[in-house]
């Protein structure tokens, strides 16, 4: 049960809570206050007129502190992208490679945009990756058979990353950092479509096909949903970004390019899935 409201169990909370004083040691054994808790949203408040006031900022927040000055004495914050407008070397942050971090790559977690740290967008084993992508979002392979339900999932099942272990498969690498299905774009940068394209669509009306019930879509753009061959699918949803970068998932390793060195040479004899199937060329929900 998610008693909250966060999208984290009550057992999520609890493991979180155990990791602040077992694992990092911010937090010591105590339930007043915890530091994850089930019964609110922000474990980290401030009373004001006797009600909760969330108070962990974004713009310094010390889990992503550590992450990148992890990645930058590594030398993982600074990584060679083969693939993309402009392969070549990119600061990890900067997802659609125009050469520079912008504010929404800069505080990818925080999804509400309100400037402060609920317990789902925070990080807390600091491995660049959010309590709530790591539990049930986009690093985990359920959310993207979810969101992008039109595409065929690839051949080969990628793990995803653990909430409370900083470098889930202990190859010395972060999870943010890591690369999940080998394809030598970091997990980072293929988290969000939007991002990554700096494109938004948001369907129209209700297709079936479209889009699946974990994506958060926004209402900023509509297309057409017009269909003229009478296959099912809107007709300007077919190539809407068929030459554009940003058609990102973290566990297939055609998208975003099929060059990648571990995208599958064959594709209709091991049915790879997206791009080689016939999902719509392409669709930004997220």
């Amino acid at each position: 049960m998610d008693y909250d409201g966060d999208s984290l169990t009550l057992a999520e909370e609890q493991s979180l809570w155990k990791f602040t004083y077992n694992v990092n040691k911010s937090a010591t054994r105590t339930l007043a206050p915890l530091s994850y808790s089930d019964g609110t949203q922000h474990s980290f408040h401030a009373r004001v007129d006797g009600r909760r006031v969330p108070s962990l900022s974004v713009d310094g927040y010390d889990r992503h502190q550590q992450f990148l000055a992890w990645a930058t004495a590594s030398g993982h914050l600074r990584v060679l992208i083969p693939v993309g407008p402009a392969p070549g070397y990119h600061d990890l942050r900067d997802v659609n490679m125009n050469g520079s971090v912008e504010a929404s790559e800069a505080d990818y977690a925080d999804y509400d945009g309100d400037g402060k740290l609920s317990d789902d967008e925070r990080d807390e084993d600091a491995d660049g990756l959010t309590n709530f992508d790591e539990s049930h979002g986009r690093t985990t392979p359920e959310y993207w058979a979810g969101c992008y339900k039109m595409e065929k999932p690839y051949g080969v099942g990628y793990a995803g990353t653990q909430v409370d272990d900083a470098d889930s498969d202990g190859d010395g690498v972060r999870d943010g950092a890591d690369d999940q299905d080998h394809d030598d774009v970091p997990n980072l940068m293929e988290l969000s479509r939007n991002r990554a394209s700096v494109t938004v669509d948001k369907p129209s009306g209700e297709v079936d096909w479209q889009f699946g019930s974990t994506c958060r879509v926004s209402d900023s753009i509509e297309f057409d949903e017009t269909d003229r061959n009478g296959d099912g699918k809107p007709d300007a949803a077919k190539e809407l970004h068929a030459a554009a970068y940003g058609r990102v998932n973290p566990f297939n390793p055609c998208l975003p390019a099929t060059s990648a060195r571990t995208c599958v040479s064959h594709p209709g004899f091991s049915g790879a899935g997206a791009p080689f199937d016939d999902s719509p060329n392409w669709l930004s929900l997220q």
